[in-house]
């Protein structure tokens, strides 16, 4: 015979149950290592894959970078322009084209430093450690351009993968100071015999 104790005790454990049963575990997006990995495997060229992944989790939510997401067609085309943005301008950094072009297919598409004044801007500020400038460069240049070429190797640090995140003013300035310390370990050390003295024939 129930009592009433009882049946309360029997409704909260059939309420938990249900919860339980129904509530979804969260999926973790994968992180920026597995998603390379998984770009490798699926046949991407490892610095195709770090350059589509760094670049691309500025763009689209992680979960969606995989390679067998489910995205919509926006989507899937931005991750196509990414690709082919990515290995165009990896070719150029890891050195697999012997011949820069002499020219793009118009003569009035701006290739390289100097022939439009925005894309300029952008070139003087990746170069100085602003890596945004460096990322909307390489994304707004025509492909297979210097500028292009310039801003995907974050102003020519191909050892940044993703500009925006590891590249900054403050690091310029560090690799200035570093050069600067090393052109001075390089000078020869003054002497006495080297600083005139007054008085001293």
């Amino acid at each position: 015979m129930s009592t009433p104790l009882t049946r309360l005790l029997a409704g909260a454990i059939a309420t938990l149950s249900i919860v339980a049963c129904s509530s979804e575990t969260p999926v973790a997006a994968p992180g920026r290592d597995e998603l390379v990995a998984l770009h490798v495997d699926a046949g991407l060229g490892l610095s195709v894959a770090q350059c589509l992944v760094g670049i691309g989790s500025q763009e689209l939510d992680p979960t969606l970078l995989a390679p067998d997401a489910a995205r919509d067609a926006e989507q899937e085309a931005l991750m196509s322009a990414l690709t082919e943005s990515c290995q165009e301008a990896g070719s150029f950094v890891d050195g697999e084209v012997d011949d820069d072009p002499d020219e793009l297919a118009f003569s009035d598409v701006p290739f390289t430093f100097g022939d439009d004044p925005a894309l300029d801007e952008l070139w003087t500020a990746c170069e100085q450690g602003q890596g945004s400038a460096c990322d909307e460069l390489w994304q707004t240049a025509e492909i297979g351009s210097d500028y292009e070429r310039f801003g995907m190797a974050c102003g020519d640090r191909p050892e940044i993968l993703d500009c925006a995140v590891e590249l900054t003013p403050e690091m310029v300035e560090a690799e200035a100071g570093d050069a600067d310390d090393a052109d001075g370990d390089d000078a020869p050390a003054s002497t006495d015999e080297d600083t005139p003295v007054a008085g001293r024939s």
